[in-house]
């Protein structure tokens, strides 16, 4: 059986049951496969799921020319041959990177100057040397991985009596060189990136619960970026705001009337309009097109200033899923289309 487009969703299957689902809808013929069904010498799915319109089914298939792979870290650690993953990137017509670095997504920010301001100050190559040297001048700091997910290793740090201290439990802790290289080591083993420091703002929602926004964006049926949702993640404390870490998602309106009232209305017209203006200005880097982003947004409670704090375009499924499907085959659906118009 011959399919119009593929989609790897690995660990993410019930994403890719609603994906079948729809493509049916659309008159897409869709696939959905794991790295383990791949075979590379004969650029073959043995085992390409798709939806009849009753359940799914299983057939071999050869892999069509349009491909949006979506790897993430634990596909690695599942014994996925490297080898198979690099060639399924290469051929691939969308690549889902795990994400954008975030030195690499400041730098992107910074040299646009309808973006600029929604930039972190943020130091890289930390040593214990450098960080010492920075902090004084930061005052107040959070130190978190460079390739951390799901808020692990985020640490506040405070100077108490001239001595940083990491400050995100209720008993401070004075940071040694012992102590950093042991944090630096478990970063590491968990391959999570190096360290980067970022000055503290202000990102909470009533003083013991941190808070950002999460803009989801997907191009759709006309090949251009579009909002699937944003909507606000209150965190279970008050350093980290992942839902995965015990917090919960709510209504963004709501919430940004509650933390800046007075510029509620300006903001959510700029979060809008950052939904397009973000994802325009990181595909302008990237090698490859990418089809998801879900952009971080830190408000600063005392200025009301937006940051971005993050921009991950392998972005989670579980909130929003049937509208993140929807515009996601509509984009693939696109995607066949033109390539069907262009060999005409």
């Amino acid at each position: 059986m011959y399919f119009d487009a593929a989609i790897i969703c690995v660990n993410e299957f019930e994403f890719a049951k609603k994906l079948l689902i729809l493509a049916k809808a659309y008159n897409l013929n869709l696939c959905a496969f794991s790295l383990h069904d791949f075979d590379i010498k004969t650029n073959t799915i043995s085992k390409a799921f798709f939806w009849d319109g009753t359940d799914l089914q299983a057939i071999s298939s050869v892999l069509p020319p349009i491909c949006e792979t979506r790897f993430n870290y634990k596909s690695r650690r599942l014994g996925v041959l490297a080898e198979k993953m690099n060639h399924i990137a290469q051929i691939s017509t969308l690549t889902e990177y795990r994400g954008i670095p975030k030195t690499r997504l400041s730098r992107i920010l910074s040299s646009s100057p309808a973006l600029s301001e929604l930039s972190i100050p943020t130091y890289s190559g930390l040593n214990y040397p450098c960080f010492m040297h920075l902090i004084p001048l930061l005052k107040q700091a959070i130190v978190k991985p460079s390739g951390g997910r799901m808020g692990r290793f985020v640490q506040k740090v405070d100077l108490i009596n001239g001595a940083p201290h990491f400050t995100s439990s209720d008993t401070p802790v004075e940071i040694t060189q012992q102590l950093w290289d042991s944090y630096v080591s478990q970063m590491s083993e968990k391959q999570l990136g190096s360290p980067i420091l970022q000055p503290r703002l202000d990102f909470h929602y009533d003083g013991n619960h941190a808070v950002d926004f999460r803009l989801l964006v997907q191009r759709g049926g006309s090949g251009n970026w579009e909002k699937v949702a944003i909507y606000a993640r209150i965190g279970a404390n008050s350093t980290v705001s992942n839902v995965s870490q015990g917090g919960y998602i709510s209504d963004a309106e709501s919430v940004i009337r509650e933390i800046v009232p007075q510029r509620a209305e300006a903001l959510l017209a700029r979060l809008n309009g950052l939904c397009i203006q973000i994802p325009e200005a990181i595909q302008e880097v990237l090698e490859k097109p990418v089809a998801c982003i879900g952009i971080d947004i830190g408000i600063d409670r005392e200025t009301a200033q937006p940051y971005v704090l993050e921009a991950n375009t392998y972005p989670g499924t579980k909130f929003h899923a049937w509208d993140l499907a929807n515009k996601k085959v509509q984009y693939l659906k696109y995607l066949v289309e033109q390539r069907h118009y262009n060999q005409t």
